[in-house]
């Protein structure tokens, strides 16, 4: 099955609490891989090394997670509930951010889907530049007003080429 721009957004969201870039994305949602392989090789990637240490213990690891995708750290028992499947080997660490952001309802959902439009939007613009996509990202959440905010945010950024020719 063919990845979608969305889900490699999400991954960006997940792994590294930005919007993608414009190239990063492009080349992942060509690389003919399936999303969960794309997880596994977001997880070596050094910008997720420095977000997710491996001495991170797993609730910290979890509540980042939390926190990238929907702005807060996991309820008490999702938390108690993560730190089980990863202590009992039923999910690994890079197949974590997708089972979560696969589970995610409510508030939660849409926050992260705000998050993928942003980031999604972002990369239309042809932004390539991390700190500038993790300014876009910073203040998204559940509301319309986010959105229309961060979008002005990547306006702002984007990159346009000058011509000598008359616009029509």
């Amino acid at each position: 099955m063919a990845v979608t721009t969305n889900e490699v957004a999400e991954l960006y969201v997940a792994y590294f609490d930005r919007a993608p870039d414009t190239d990063g994305l492009a080349y992942w949602v060509e690389s003919g891989l399936a999303i969960e392989e794309i997880s596994a090789s977001f997880y070596e990637q050094e910008e997720t090394t420095t977000n997710y240490p491996a001495s991170m213990t797993d609730s910290v690891f979890v509540n980042t997670i939390y926190n990238n995708m929907f702005n807060h750290d996991a309820d008490p028992d999702g938390l108690v509930y993560w730190e089980t499947e990863l202590a009992n080997g039923s999910v690994t660490r890079p197949n974590m951010i997708l089972a979560i952001a696969n589970g995610a309802l409510g508030t939660d959902q849409t926050i992260l889907d705000n998050k993928t439009e942003v980031g999604l939007y972002s990369a239309e613009q042809g932004i390539n530049d991390v700190e500038e996509a993790t300014d876009i990202m910073r203040d998204v959440d559940e509301t319309d007003q986010s959105v229309t905010v961060a979008k002005s945010l990547a306006d702002s950024y984007a990159i346009f080429t000058l011509t000598d020719k008359t616009d029509a």
